[in-house]
């Protein structure tokens, strides 16, 4: 992920707030270090919290045209429920990365990614409570 998200990560993440949304992911350019500052558009993947349906098309644009104004450059937002061809989806998913995710929505759906890994149970339950709780404190 390039620095320019990396540094507005605490922006994003107040945005996401505000439009409702459930995960924010980059992929693309942006995501697998080929980005070039100088004329790479920014692509990210979106998916809306269920009960914010209802608004979903503002929140959209709102939250494109934030992001623009944040990051300074064109924004490609393309929603998870707009990808159907398969062909795209393998692409989209060689390079997504989260940026962000809220914690009270999203546990499960990081359950469901990271069994897909076959990763070990102990690690995916430790993941799922660092995405619900945070960091642990030490």
């Amino acid at each position: 992920m390039i620095a320019l998200i990396e540094q507005h990560r605490p922006e994003v993440a107040e945005l996401c707030r505000r439009f409702g949304v459930q995960s924010l992911e980059v992929f693309g350019l942006a995501a697998n270090g080929a980005f070039d500052p100088a004329h790479s558009h920014i692509d990210f993947l979106v998916e809306f919290l269920p009960d914010d349906a209802g608004s979903m098309f503002d929140s959209y644009y709102e939250l494109q045209d934030a992001l623009e104004q944040l990051f300074a450059r064109k924004i490609d937002l393309v929603t998870t429920s707009a990808l159907e061809n398969p062909d795209v989806i393998a692409v989209v998913n060689q390079s997504r990365q989260i940026v962000y995710a809220d914690a009270h929505k999203s546990g499960d759906d990081v359950r469901a990614r990271l069994t897909d890994l076959k990763l070990k149970d102990a690690d995916i339950t430790d993941a799922v409570a660092w995405v619900r709780n945070g960091p642990a404190r030490g």
